[in-house]
């Protein structure tokens, strides 16, 4: 079971809700994560090095990644229904296969 499933504690949350919030992250390195079309940092001050990468945070990384294309999967197809109502630049920052 992944770490996020077993949900953070309160004090995690607000730490990195907090440090988002005040920029303590500005300045660092992130990685992208290019099927999802968001990038995390590899650090940030307050909040842990293990749950700033969403994978690192499951037990199975096999099952993260299953998990992961298939919340994708469902999020392309679902947005279908929306595609002709919005911009190139908002269908383009969506999931990719």
């Amino acid at each position: 079971m992944g770490f996020f499933k077993s949900c953070l504690n309160v004090v995690l949350k607000r730490d990195a809700v907090f440090a988002v919030m005040n920029a303590f992250c500005f300045g660092s390195v992130f990685v992208a994560v290019l099927w999802a079309q968001f990038q995390f940092p590899v650090a940030c001050e307050g909040v842990p090095v293990e749950v700033l990468n969403p994978k690192n945070t499951w037990n199975n990384k096999n099952e993260f990644d299953i998990k992961a294309a298939e919340l994708a999967k469902r999020f392309r197809d679902n947005f279908k229904e929306y595609e002709s109502h919005v911009s190139d630049e908002v269908r383009n920052s969506g999931p990719r296969d």
